[in-house]
């Protein structure tokens, strides 16, 4: 059990990739400019902004999780939540579209965006989920988010 508060930084390893695979099909959009310009013009616009966004992302601020005794904060391109522990069901490690994820559902009568959480849990069965696992096994890190959660006194 870590000693709270715990922050951990997302995955730099999947920005440097997106960075690098990014720099290649802008460079094979410079290399067929000439033969077929739209084609070049949209490929080399829409790389250059994922690698944009992957450098973005290699801030140490653009991305982590913190744990605290009374509920965790994430950030996402230096967008942050927080959720008390008081507010979530349980944890659990969800595999999406192939990707896993840590996800948890609110609890029964939490009110802030009913909307969107009713659109996550149509397309995916979940209410929210964690953009990265923050260098853990995704059970892990699910595993020691329940344990803080009922640590909290909230939870079986």
């Amino acid at each position: 059990m870590p000693t709270l508060p715990a922050t951990y930084p997302s995955s730099k390893l999947r920005m440097i990739g997106l960075v690098l695979g990014s720099a290649v099909f802008v460079a094979v959009a410079i290399l067929i400019r000439d033969r077929s310009p739209m084609a070049a013009w949209f490929c080399g616009g829409f790389f250059g902004f994922c690698g944009l966004v992957g450098l973005i992302n290699l801030h140490p601020r653009a991305g982590y999780l913190t744990l605290r005794d009374d509920g965790f904060e994430f950030a996402s391109l230096f967008r942050k939540a927080f959720v008390r522990w008081s507010d979530v069901e349980s944890f659990t490690p969800v595999k999406l579209y192939g990707t896993r994820y840590v996800a948890w559902d609110y609890v029964e009568g939490y009110e802030p965006q009913p909307g969107i959480r009713r659109v996550n849990s149509t397309i995916a069965g979940i209410e929210a989920m964690l953009p990265d696992a923050y260098g853990f096994k995704h059970e892990e890190l699910a595993l020691l988010m329940n344990e803080l959660r009922e640590r909290a006194g909230h939870g079986a």
